[in-house]
């Protein structure tokens, strides 16, 4: 096993395995936020958990396709997640995550939101 850096450093041997370690040992780290209230989604945020009650807005998704957000409710209440002005999710108004511990992921289609 070698670090990429290692690896650019030596001449190669035919008959050898190389594994660059370094390639894939980096980590994915997504923002994650907590709401107890009523909120709208930030551009910054990837994961947010709803701990209490509340509706959370999503941002407008013009201009934001591709956008995703990842949206749980670990509070005993119900988490209405809502378009945007007259966007929708998945041709609704509204979802709402009635549950506790139920999670959706949203993303933007650049005109409204699908549930992925």
């Amino acid at each position: 096993q070698l670090t990429q850096a290692e690896y650019d450093a030596i001449t190669p041997a035919s008959s050898t395995f190389y594994i660059i370690t370094d390639a894939a040992s980096s980590s994915v780290v997504h923002p994650y936020r907590e709401v107890s209230s009523d909120a709208t989604a930030l551009d910054t945020d990837y994961t947010i958990n709803a701990t209490a009650s509340l509706v959370l807005t999503l941002p407008t998704a013009f201009g934001n396709e591709g956008l995703i957000y990842n949206i749980k409710n670990t509070g005993t209440g119900n988490v209405v997640v809502s378009g945007a002005s007259s966007q929708t999710i998945d041709s609704q108004p509204s979802f709402e995550i009635s549950t506790q511990h139920q999670s959706i992921k949203v993303q933007s289609t650049n005109s409204n939101w699908i549930i992925i």
